[in-house]
């Protein structure tokens, strides 16, 4: 599960301020940036019911998603560590046209492998991200592991499998990856939290959700933070290479209008998806004690970005940036100003194109098992500026 679910334990002590909350006046959303190259037009949302029941499984958590349109299926990864079931994805159809999002259905289940075909025991991987290749018909997708010192230390990865969930390897992790006991690295339940292939398929994208150890504070009220995001080069038809390229992405600080306290707060990147060779759709989501779930999606380019791969921590040991060019980003879309519930939204795909030739983007959100929230689904058209 995201870093997020750690916050939202402590908001058990606050029931009461959530309600309360709940009932207030959600505030003003910030304006798009001008300079970025699209628009959103909402078509539609859907919510599960909570907690279904779904071939032997609870369905919750859905963190990522992904679309295949030679046959219309979208594939949706559970994060639940084997605790209600196996590691798992899920297949679905929805209905969406110009018109609306008319319809979810979910159509198989399948159990993602270890490399001995054998289910993940419990706790052995915290799946966020999937991403379906047309290339090989094949998926991939990431787990963050866990930083529990001492005995938890579980590193996260990057895997293949085939759409019947069998293993076909995994992506090579780069030593700056490894969780230790040591006062580096990745923070618990921050790490690959976002995925997604170039639109040509030769390359692969890996985000952070937030900060390596090394690289900075996390994300305040008053100042932003830094995030990794990692590029793989295919090598052949089948696999991704070692880390290629990796640049800098700038999240933005906790959105704090109706925050009640920053120790209720926390943000960081949940999703990305590439839309051309050089920009990437990434979605931040926070949540803040007050009006909860704050999500905006961004635009980021980083064709002028420093590439960051051998630098072995991004601020010095005052906690000063070193030198380097982070990628630029514009604001795409504040949800706060839909004017519906929105609820932890984690997963991002392109979804059908319409009959104007504009594509659609799809979200979905993880309702951590929580019977306080739902697994939401939310569509868009891309609108070009």
């Amino acid at each position: 599960m995201s870093g997020l679910t750690r916050v939202r334990g402590r908001l058990a002590v606050a029931v009461a301020a959530l309600l309360l909350a709940a009932c207030a006046t959600p505030p003003a959303g910030f304006e798009p940036d001008p300079q970025a190259r699209y628009t959103l037009r909402l078509i539609g949302h859907r919510s599960l019911e909570t907690l279904q029941q779904f071939g032997g499984t609870t369905v919750g958590g859905l963190s990522g998603i992904d679309y295949d349109p030679a046959t219309e299926l979208y594939y949706l990864i559970s994060d639940d560590r084997s605790e209600y079931a196996p590691t798992r994805f899920y297949t679905a159809r929805l209905a969406i046209d110009a018109s609306g999002l008319h319809d979810v259905a979910l159509q198989t289940v399948v159990t993602l492998q270890r490399p001995d075909r054998s289910p993940f025991p419990e706790r052995a991987a915290d799946a966020e991200a999937i991403r379906f290749d047309p290339a090989t018909r094949t998926l991939w997708w990431t787990s963050e592991g866990e930083r529990r010192p001492p005995s938890r230390l579980t590193d996260p990865f990057v895997r293949h499998a085939t759409l019947d969930g069998r293993d076909l390897g995994d992506v090579p992790l780069d030593p700056m990856f490894r969780i230790t006991a040591a006062p580096r690295g990745p923070r618990d339940n921050l790490v690959f939290e976002g995925a997604t292939l170039s639109p040509d398929g030769r390359a692969l994208w890996v985000s952070l959700e937030d900060p390596l150890i090394q690289d900075g504070a996390m994300p305040t009220m008053q100042a932003g933070a830094w995030s990794r995001f990692s590029r793989y080069a295919r090598t052949g038809q089948q696999d991704f290479g070692p880390l290629q390229a990796q640049f800098v992405y700038p999240i933005d600080p906790i959105p704090s209008r109706g925050a009640w306290t920053a120790s209720h707060a926390q943000n960081g990147v949940s999703e990305i998806l590439a839309i051309d060779a050089t920009h990437l759709l990434v979605l931040e989501r926070a949540l803040v004690l007050g009006p909860a779930w704050r999500i905006r999606l961004f635009e980021a380019d980083w064709s002028a970005a420093s590439d960051v791969k051998s630098l072995a921590a991004l601020v010095d040991d005052g906690g000063r940036p070193l030198p380097f060019t982070p990628m630029t980003k514009h604001l795409v879309l504040d949800l706060d100003t839909l004017g519906i519930p929105i609820d932890n939204l984690e997963g991002l795909c392109f979804g059908p194109t319409l009959p104007n030739g504009h594509r659609t983007l799809v979200l979905v959100s993880d309702d951590n098992f929580s019977r306080g929230q739902v697994t939401q689904f939310v569509a868009f058209e891309i609108v070009p500026r």
